[in-house]
Formats: structure tokens, sequence, C-alpha cells
């Protein structure tokens, strides 16, 4: 969506040409980092008593 707008434009071609890889190695070492420090938590527990009626 961003690209096909900035590409006639000749310097921010060449930023988005190189920023775009940048970003998705970002997006992906944060995801990944994060989905290992949550592998060693515990499940919140859930509640297992049937909901009360009034």
């Amino acid at each position: 969506m961003i690209a096909v707008p900035l590409t006639p434009i000749p310097g921010l071609d060449a930023v988005v040409d190189a920023g775009a890889p940048i970003l998705l190695l970002w997006y992906w070492w944060t995801f990944l980092r994060d989905r290992r420090a949550d592998r060693g938590r515990a499940a919140p527990p859930r509640n297992i008593e049937p909901a009360k009626r009034d």
C-alpha cells in the first residue's frame, strides 16, 4: 500500500526498498523473542465454577 505511491519519487523509492526488509526482520525478531519468553510462563488459571444465577 505504501510502496506503490512512493515508487515514482526517486529518493523515497530507495528508502522503501531498504526499509521494508529491515522492518520485517525487526517484526519477526520481536515476535519470536516474545514467543520464547512466553513459553516459560504458565497459563492463567481458568474459572471452572458454574456461573451463579440470581
